[in-house]
């Protein structure tokens, strides 16, 4: 049995919340373009990860509306 709540699917990506977690959500991309960044600053460091999401996810997802989850 799946613990995950889907909110949006398609091909190539999925929406979704854990089912006892109502603080998160999270986009699941397949094959993702993404770069890691790791930034040193006189002994202090920063670590990013940038994903590129292609334009017609995105298009999908903002026409979601959440109450409608």
């Amino acid at each position: 049995m799946s613990s995950k709540v889907v909110l949006a699917e398609k091909n190539g990506y999925a929406l979704y919340q854990e089912a006892f977690d109502g603080t998160e959500i999270h986009l699941e991309i397949e094959n993702p373009n993404y770069k890691q960044l790791i930034n040193h600053y006189h002994g202090e460091s920063e670590e990013k990860l940038i994903i590129t999401i292609p334009l017609s996810v995105w298009e999908d997802l903002r026409r979601c509306q959440v109450e409608d989850w």
